[in-house]
């Protein structure tokens, strides 16, 4: 895994907004994974800005939700699927046969992992994965301990991201992920991870510098020939 160092948080949405737009223009009918929560929102914000200034350009774009809340409910505010109406879906124009995520509040929650599996075959590999690092070293919701060959499934989540702003107002008791698995993000044909913030600090040290294993999932994407990391200045010790 490539890493790339940036002066700031502004610094690095930039430089991951110029690497999204290449695989675009690469190829425009590009099957993009998105992640939620607060490292991602610039670089959504830049790509908004760019659609309105070429929305030919996201014409054929493809998204995949890459993970969701359950047992929150169809109206629990931190859904992924709402963040990403508001911010992606919305903005750039995504139609629904251009899209795939998981039910936020699925009646069951296995059958709702084969229908994203199943749609996933359809489509091929993901062209592009980006992904935010979870303090327990997660990916998605694929927790420390997840198999890594495994495809959607319902996680089981550490107390620390059911910490998460995201969780908040939630029955923790109750909350569960549902995600593409490691084996989803592994086979991705290239990977942008996003670090951002003295908050990341330890468990980045630990994907980046700690033994390659499945008890810190993130360090899994050293294995793989197109990963890259962009992080920033707070996200390394000074």
């Amino acid at each position: 895994m490539q890493r790339i160092p940036c002066p700031d948080y502004e610094a690095m949405s930039r430089a991951a907004c110029d690497r999204v737009l290449d695989a675009i223009r690469a190829k425009p009918d590009l099957t993009l994974c998105l992640p939620t929560g607060g490292t991602p929102a610039r670089l959504y914000a830049l790509l908004t800005g760019e659609r309105r200034r070429a929305p030919d350009l996201f014409a054929r774009l493809r998204i995949v939700k890459l993970d969701e809340w359950i047992g929150g409910g169809r109206d629990f505010p931190g859904s992924c699927e709402r963040y990403l109406r508001e911010r992606v879906l919305e903005p750039w124009g995504i139609s629904a046969d251009r899209y795939l995520g998981f039910d936020p509040d699925p009646s069951d929650p296995a059958a709702e992992c084969a229908r994203v599996a199943a749609r996933l075959g359809e489509w091929g590999a993901l062209d592009l994965c980006v992904l935010g690092l979870g303090l327990s070293g997660h990916l998605g919701f694929n927790e420390p301990g997840a198999d890594p060959a495994a495809g959607p499934h319902v996680a089981q989540l550490t107390p620390e991201t059911l910490r998460h702003p995201m969780a908040a107002g939630a029955d923790p008791a109750r909350l569960r992920g549902i995600t593409l698995g490691l084996g989803d993000i592994l086979g991705a044909r290239q990977v942008l991870l996003l670090v951002a913030g003295a908050g990341k600090r330890e468990v980045f040290h630990r994907c980046a510098q700690g033994p390659v294993s499945n008890a810190c999932p993130a360090s899994l994407l050293r294995q793989h020939p197109r990963a890259l990391c962009l992080y920033d200045a707070g996200a390394v010790a000074p």
